[in-house]
């Protein structure tokens, strides 16, 4: 992952900008330096590396998410990091920064693709090697923390697609995309069953959005 600094970048609009062509990024994370390109630094997996990240959000208290997929994990960074290969502050889905084994529990997944947070801070996670998206209460403050909540799937150990039946409402196929909306509405992309899914913020999750944990 590579960052390139704001004050580098052309003003198109006031608050937005576009990179120019042949812009340098000024600070990595995952890797030591800017020429090397090795899934977890060439190593074993740790709190500095990555191996196929893919989904990314900064949340409202500035911390960095990251959906690290083939380490079958979520790193945040808390503060935003501010020189390369910083290590990750927390990690979601592994018990610790040094395993990466998929795992379909309550604390483990399964190559999760992308990531959303709610207004109330609540971590959502697709979770798309498990079939299914998995909420999290806010303010998580120990590694491998318990999910709160599971949707796609009726319990946290199962990992059908469609939640092992026929398509329909309530199932997913390889989730890859998550994101709320203003009125806190979660949006799906529903990839392998080639849709999109909203689901409302006064159904049967509500409660948890709220952060009743």
């Amino acid at each position: 992952m590579i960052v390139w600094p704001a004050s580098s970048v052309p003003q198109i609009e006031p608050g937005c900008t576009l990179s120019g062509e042949g812009l340098a990024a000024d600070l990595i994370l995952g890797q030591p330096k800017f020429n090397v390109n090795s899934p977890n630094e060439g190593a074993a997996v740790s709190r500095n590396s990555l191996w196929l990240p893919l989904g990314l959000r900064i949340d409202q208290y500035g911390a960095l998410w990251v959906a690290d997929s083939s380490n079958n994990r979520v790193l945040k960074w808390a503060p935003l990091p501010t020189v390369s290969n910083a290590a990750a502050s927390l990690v979601v889905g592994q018990p610790g920064f040094v395993t990466n084994g998929a795992a379909t529990t309550q604390t483990g997944l399964s190559d999760p693709r992308d990531i959303a947070i709610a207004t109330c801070g609540n971590l959502t996670i697709a979770d798309a090697g498990n079939n299914r998206v998995l909420i999290y209460g806010p303010h998580i403050v120990n590694n491998g923390p318990p999910a709160g909540y599971v949707m796609g799937q009726n319990i946290f150990t199962a990992d059908s697609a469609n939640g092992g039946g026929a398509i329909g409402a309530s199932g997913l196929h390889s989730p890859r995309g998550v994101q709320y909306d203003s009125a806190g509405n979660l949006w799906v992309s529903d990839s392998s069953n080639n849709r999109l899914l909203m689901f409302p913020y006064d159904e049967s999750i509500r409660w948890f959005r709220r952060g009743r944990t």
